[in-house]
């Protein structure tokens, strides 16, 4: 199977979207996945495999949040009924299945352009900047957790 029907974590999306599965990555129906969605990347389920698409262009599936598959298939055709019977989007009653603690929140990612250096910034913004910019992409729970560990108004170069 070369392609994936997800579910995305997207308010008010009733409607699965077509993914190609890159090669090597392995994928099951029930499976958490990261997909690109406008620009961003989302947590999705996926709900079943094919080899053609649904739609002419797809965009590949970014990752695998879990290893094996989070839903049986009786849990993946009760939320399919639930969703057609109440108009609810499909990721939402399949999020009421979803093990405890499973967390299902949107990860933002930033990535520095330009040249900060003309910028009024202050030594807080500075620090941020800084560490958004050592590992070129970063998402802001990992740069917030650094933020947390120094101490502000500390130089960015010594740290």
């Amino acid at each position: 199977m070369n392609y994936a029907e997800v579910a995305v974590n997207s308010p008010g999306r009733r409607s699965t979207f077509s993914y190609a599965i890159p090669p090597g990555l392995s994928i099951h129906a029930g499976q958490a996945v990261w997909v690109p969605f406008g620009n961003r990347v989302i947590q999705g389920i996926v709900i079943r495999l094919s080899d053609e698409p649904s739609v002419a262009e797809t965009k590949e599936i970014a990752g695998i949040v879990t290893d094996s598959p989070l839903l049986s298939p009786v849990q993946m055709q009760l939320a399919q009924w639930m969703s057609e019977r109440y108009f609810a989007p499909l990721f939402d009653a399949l999020a009421l299945m979803l093990p405890p603690g499973f967390g299902r929140r949107t990860i933002a990612y930033f990535q520095a352009t330009g040249s900060p250096a003309e910028l009024p910034l202050t030594p807080e913004q500075r620090l941020v900047l800084h560490i958004i910019e050592k590992k070129r992409r970063q998402a802001c729970l990992s740069w917030r957790k650094q933020l947390a560990g120094q101490r502000l108004g500390r130089s960015p170069a010594n740290s």
